[in-house]
């Protein structure tokens, strides 16, 4: 077994009928005439491009070295006896609305799915159009009934809150939330390692575009109150050559941009994998005495078991870094030092009424 490693990734493009034009530019990409809606940047099936592991999946490699690749927080990760990577990471960019939809949780996933995660998700705008919208929740209390009946009509349309999105800003999609992203929006999501979702309402898009609607389930998952919080306010911590800004929190993940000025150093505390994505700019990560160049789009995996590891930027550079955290000791304990309030740190959560965060400042 060798040492842990910086692991690049290469993202895997994902062609859509909403797709668009702006995550080839992004990533590099000469324009093709497909329409590109997601890139998967981190996910289980696809192969580290570097070092002694290269040509190995990161599935592969977790069921492997379990304990390297997972760290402290593998034993949510073991599902029916394997371990899984817990963590998919992708960009999005759409020219149309994508499809009314919502996801289940864990319970739900395995029980009418046989499949090992839910779904939940955060949405971080990376670059935002005019008037750029989302739906998030429903605008008022329905019954299942009455959701599958306008769902079947189209009247859905005037009974979901459409919220105005801007850069820099991101919202929770916890399961159950009834959720679309609309045009103009290029977004990095952050999310449980699963692809499960039930369409609700496309749009009225032919059957030939063979998108399946799945009522019955999304009548079976979904949340039927309105959401009293849509965008999360990002809370920031400055020091050690960066400023970090943290814009999602769960029991799943914790996701944060961070803009380095100089050298960054960091840990996993040998706790969860770390997830790195750069937004802007470009520099080096080292970890071991072994190091990996990053550049915009570009995508490393630092194993749980690594420890610290250091960033050098060769200009500006942000980046997102995302992992399974440790609430207490990654968020609260932190941004408590800094002065925010329990409320401040809840709301990273999402809606205050399902927020991991605020059921433990309760």
């Amino acid at each position: 077994m060798t040492n842990p490693y910086p692991l690049q990734l290469q993202p895997e493009l994902k062609d859509k009928v909403w797709g668009g034009h702006a995550l080839e530019a992004m990533l590099g990409l000469a324009r093709s005439a497909r329409k590109v809606g997601e890139a998967w940047l981190v996910f289980e099936d696809l192969r580290v491009a570097n070092g002694d592991w290269a040509g190995r999946t990161l599935a592969d490699l977790t069921k492997s070295y379990p304990d390297l690749m997972l760290g402290a927080q593998r034993e949510a990760s073991i599902i029916n006896g394997v371990p899984r990577f817990p963590l998919l990471a992708k960009f999005l960019d759409p020219s149309e609305w994508l499809s009314v939809q919502v996801h289940p949780d864990d319970a739900y996933a395995r029980a009418r799915e046989q499949m090992p995660y839910g779904k939940c998700e955060a949405w971080y705008v990376v670059r935002a159009e005019s008037g750029a919208r989302i739906i998030h929740g429903l605008s008022q209390k329905i019954s299942r009934e009455r959701l599958i009946e306008t769902a079947k009509s189209g009247e859905i349309k005037g009974l979901m809150d459409y919220v105005e999105l801007h850069q820099d800003e991101a919202v929770i999609n916890m399961p159950g939330i009834i959720h679309a992203l609309g045009p103009g929006l290029v977004i990095y999501e952050i999310q449980q390692s699963s692809d499960i979702t039930y369409r609700l309402y496309d749009w009225d898009r032919p059957p030939s575009a063979g998108r399946e609607l799945h009522l019955e389930q999304s009548g079976d998952v979904s949340d039927y109150q309105p959401i009293d919080q849509h965008r999360i306010r990002p809370l920031t911590l400055q020091g050690n050559g960066a400023t970090r800004t943290l814009f999602a929190a769960c029991r799943y993940f914790a996701a944060e941009k961070i803009d380095v000025r100089s050298s960054y150093h960091t840990d996993t505390h040998g706790a969860s994998p770390h997830l790195l994505t750069v937004l802007h700019g470009a520099g080096t990560v080292t970890t071991n005495g072994a190091s990996a160049e990053l550049g915009i789009g570009q995508s490393v995996v630092i194993p749980a078991q690594t420890g610290s590891y250091s960033i050098e930027p060769h200009s500006s550079l942000s980046l997102i870094s995302s992992h399974v955290p440790d609430l207490q000791r990654d968020v609260v304990a932190p941004l408590r030092q800094a002065g925010y309030s329990n409320h401040d740190i809840a709301q990273l959560g999402g809606h205050l009424r399902r927020s991991d965060l605020q059921e433990m400042l309760m």
